[in-house]
């Protein structure tokens, strides 16, 4: 820990409380005085936010401000993103708030639970590049999520009501079961379509393509590249296990490549290859192989299903920021249409399907002449195939 350290930028500013972890500075302190708004230690953040962080300070993950009475916390991001609206008091298990400088340090700030925090509660939205961290009603949440299915072994659920972060909670849950290593995969049931987009769209934005969407559960006994998903191996999503489906067509011949065929398929890297060598070298794996294959599951890839549209052998390009659809599925529905998705315009591009400020790859398509289509043109042709079904 330290104190009083003096930076200068574009003006000369003096941090109150400085706590360091392997060096870096990931927690700053703002104190004011007993009976002085909390909104001033706030806004003194935001003013050395636009003054003087910089170099080693880019670091912090977690603002405290206090004025020994209340104490609040909250995640550290760009100026813009930096609202007193979202700073929180610390809560006990029973949910009160603590509030007073000395209780908070003894229990936020205790040094195994600040690590816990920063390591496993603090979430970067990958769309937006924000950082967020869970409320203490959440991480309780979650933990008491992961004791129940790891050590209990029992049924639980976890009541949320409207707006109290439902998804971020879920998106923690699974991600930590998923972590561990007697756990293969986490499945979501998900009762409304709606529901199911949303859940869809809000976990790739805090991981791209850490989710994958089946409309009935026959669908993963079908499809190689599904169950390849479903096997959980390290760093292998949707997109990763339908390369592997598409070049290795079947799962004995997946168990059987070596590092040296996997890194000669693009896209896919010697992590990605040492992982999926050391997984199916595992007994406890093939085993596992072994029984689903004695339930008739699949084990050969089938993308025999074709559909007809107006962009089957085009080249597409997307721009922009979708609402409906994440890049990801939106992506992967054109590659069912037998669509190239490219990530540049050129005057070999067919088609630029755009979303809400779309930048440079617009005004480029609008340059060479090429055809632009909107997101709700995209979901139109995927209603109309048959591809997405009407929420």
């Amino acid at each position: 820990m330290t104190n009083q350290i003096t930076v200068k930028g574009k003006h000369e500013n003096r941090y109150d409380v400085t706590l360091l972890i392997n060096g870096l500075p990931l927690v700053q302190i703002e104190l004011k005085r007993r009976g002085m708004p909390l909104k001033e230690a706030f806004d003194q953040i935001t003013r050395y936010a636009t003054h003087s962080y910089k170099g080693l300070f880019n670091y912090i993950q977690i603002f405290v401000v206090s004025n020994g009475i209340n104490t609040k916390y909250f995640a550290n991001g760009l100026k813009k993103d930096l609202q007193f609206e979202f700073t929180f008091f610390w809560k006990d298990k029973k949910n009160n708030n603590i509030r007073s400088l000395d209780d908070f340090a003894d229990t936020f700030l205790e040094k195994c639970n600040l690590a816990k925090m920063i390591s496993k509660y603090v979430v970067l939205n990958e769309s937006t590049k924000r950082l967020m961290v869970l409320r203490a009603y959440q991480m309780y949440a979650v933990e008491e999520v992961i004791h129940q299915a790891l050590e209990i072994k029992q049924n639980g659920y976890v009541w949320h009501t409207t707006g109290s972060g439902k998804t971020i909670t879920s998106y923690k849950v699974s991600q930590l079961l998923a972590e561990n290593k007697s756990i293969y995969k986490v499945i979501f049931v998900v009762d409304r379509r709606d529901l199911d987009l949303q859940t869809n769209k809000e976990f790739n934005s805090f991981c791209d393509g850490c989710v994958n969407t089946t409309k009935h559960t026959g669908a993963l006994i079908k499809n190689l590249d599904k169950l390849l998903f479903g096997l959980g191996i390290r760093q292998i999503g949707a997109k990763a296990a339908t390369i592997l489906a598409k070049n290795f067509l079947t799962m004995d011949n997946l168990m059987n490549s070596t590092v040296d065929q996997l890194t000669e398929i693009n896209d896919i890297g010697p992590v990605m290859a040492d992982n999926i060598v050391d997984f199916f070298a595992q007994e406890k794996n093939r085993e596992l192989i072994d029984s689903l294959k004695s339930f008739s599951v699949n084990m050969v890839y089938n993308n025999s299903q074709t559909y007809v549209s107006f962009l089957t052998g085009k080249t597409v390009v997307l721009t922009g920021s979708l609402e409906r659809l994440t890049r990801n599925q939106a992506s992967s529905y054109l590659e069912q249409l037998s669509a190239k998705v490219s990530s540049s315009v050129s005057s070999k591009t067919d088609y630029v399907i755009y979303g809400s400020d779309p930048g440079s790859k617009y005004n480029k398509a609008v340059d060479l002449g090429i055809d632009l289509l909107t997101e709700e043109d995209l979901v139109n042709e995927l209603l109309r195939v048959g591809l997405l079904q009407e929420r």
